[in-house]
C-alpha cells in the first residue's frame, strides 16, 4: 500500500530537501507541529519509505522514491 495525505506531503518534502532531512525541516515546510511530523516520518520509516539514522536524519529509500514517481506518472496521465 502506498502513502496518502500528510504522509505523501511529508515524503515529497523529504524529496524536495534532496532526499534527506530532519523532522524540523519537514515540519517547517509543511507548517505542522514537529512532534506530529516526526510521528508521520517514523511511520514511513517503519514501512520502508524512509530510512532513519540515529541522529534523526530521514533518507528517501528506493521504495519511497518509486511511490512518488508512480504518483507523478499517474497524475500526468490524468
Amino acid at each position: 500500500m502506498g502513502v496518502v495525505g500528510t504522509e505523501l506531503e511529508a515524503l515529497e518534502a523529504v524529496e524536495e530537501k534532496g532526499g534527506q532531512t530532519n523532522a524540523q525541516s519537514v515540519a517547517k515546510k509543511l507548517k505542522m507541529n514537529v512532534d506530529y511530523v516526526r510521528t508521520v516520518l517514523t511511520g514511513l520509516a517503519r514501512r520502508d519509505f524512509l530510512d532513519l539514522s540515529k541522529k534523526g536524519i530521514y533518507w528517501l529509500t528506493p521504495k519511497g522514491k518509486a511511490d512518488i514517481d508512480r504518483r507523478r506518472k499517474l497524475s500526468s496521465l490524468s
